[in-house]
């Protein structure tokens, strides 16, 4: 399979990832399994991060790649709101639309100036609030529209919530040990600072699979200890959102 390297900020480590594009009309989901997961280990949702991406060599501008590849009709953002902003990389095409239930921004920026005119960046950003029935449907949707543009793409899923208990140091791994365990991960890597603890993994049963530091892996959590109470990010195959 062909393979796209970008890099991400991870538990404050910057490390390359190699993510394996897959193009097929129905790619594994991971919305359930992440979702359970929090749910099983007690912890209250509030909320869930959807982010893809794609790279697409295309000569046209940003807002006609929107338009002749059709993916405000992919997406169902037909009269979402539209605009093209300059950038110092080139013009971004952006698309943004909210209700009640949903937050979501897309957008297309050019590569120029940079010796491969051709090479654009997609990105589509979702962020959906707790009890949302929606979540699986909007990761297949987003799936599948970048699926239809190739094998150079890839989707983040964090779910983030909290314990209501602050846990110490030893509970705190204790628990996300038995988080993986759940799921039949192995953890390969541990990192702890004095303000989170991350651990990274890998899990057989989601789809989503990333190189880090040599290493496979797709799913990431990180506890944030506050007061009275403990944050919980969980992400595959990072964690995509701030904390």
């Amino acid at each position: 399979m062909k393979r796209v390297l970008i890099l991400l900020l991870l538990a404050g480590t910057l490390l390359t990832l190699v993510f394996t594009g897959i193009t097929c009309e129905d790619e594994p989901l991971a919305f359930d399994t992440i979702s359970a997961l929090m749910t099983s280990g007690g912890v209250q949702v509030e909320g869930y991060h959807l982010e893809g991406w794609a790279v697409i060599r295309d000569p046209g501008e940003p807002a006609s790649i929107w338009r002749e590849r059709k993916l405000g009709e992919k997406l169902g953002l037909q009269d979402a709101e539209k605009r093209t902003i300059p950038t110092s990389r080139g013009d971004c095409f952006q698309v943004a639309y909210t209700d009640r239930d949903l937050d979501l921004r897309a957008s297309i920026l050019k590569n120029e100036g940079m010796g491969n005119e051709d090479l654009c960046y997609i990105l589509i950003k979702c962020i959906l609030p707790a009890g949302s029935q929606d979540g699986l449907a909007w990761e297949k949707k987003i799936r599948d529209t970048l699926s239809s543009l190739g094998k150079d793409h890839g989707i983040y899923l964090t779910v983030q919530g909290k314990l209501g208990v602050q846990l110490d140091e030893d509970a705190q791994l204790a628990w996300g040990q038995a988080i993986f365990r759940s799921l039949g991960a192995a953890v390969t890597d541990t990192l702890r600072t004095s303000e989170y603890l991350s651990l990274t993994g890998y899990a057989a049963a989601l789809p989503d699979a990333a190189l880090a530091g040599g290493k496979e892996i797709n799913l990431n959590l990180s506890l944030v200890p506050r007061d009275q109470e403990t944050r919980v990010y969980l992400g595959t195959p990072v964690i995509s959102c701030e904390y």
